[in-house]
């Protein structure tokens, strides 16, 4: 009997296309968006000299590393899924998802905390059930 991954990879793909477009939505929506806003904010107070604009500039490049990074997270994601193997446990598999779920903790992005968690459980009780099924039939 196989162990199929099939859960797995389609949540994994989820989670990765989540992750690309949230990036893209970040780097292409809101960090301009967050940069005008800052601009604007500094001038309406009449406070707008070169400290403030390079304070507004340094954040928004924190934006856009997050943005890339997101996008990084994505990418790596779509890999691991392609190359998910079936009745086998793989380490590597789970130590990026708690990554992604510590990553995305970080980033305050709650669906996406929520998908790789789900996808995460899922794959350590599939490997719990493979151990089990491995020793049942190690004893037989």
């Amino acid at each position: 009997m196989t162990m199929q991954r099939k859960l797995e990879r389609n949540l994994l793909r989820f989670s990765a296309s989540w992750d690309i477009c949230i990036g893209l939505i970040t780097m292409f929506a809101y960090y301009p968006w967050f940069e005008e806003q800052g601009i604007t904010a500094f001038q309406q107070v009449g406070r707008y000299d070169y400290l403030n604009s390079s304070l507004v500039g340094m954040i928004s490049k924190v934006v856009m590393i997050v943005a890339l990074a997101t996008i990084l997270i994505g990418i790596i994601s779509w890999i691991n899924a392609a190359s998910m193997k079936n009745n086998k446990i793989e380490k590597r598999i789970i130590y990026w998802l708690l990554a992604c779920v510590v990553i995305h903790l970080l980033i305050y992005d709650v669906i996406g905390i929520i998908l790789y968690l789900v996808t995460f459980v899922i794959y350590n009780s599939r490997n719990k059930a493979l151990k089990m099924l491995k020793a049942k039939n190690s004893y037989s």
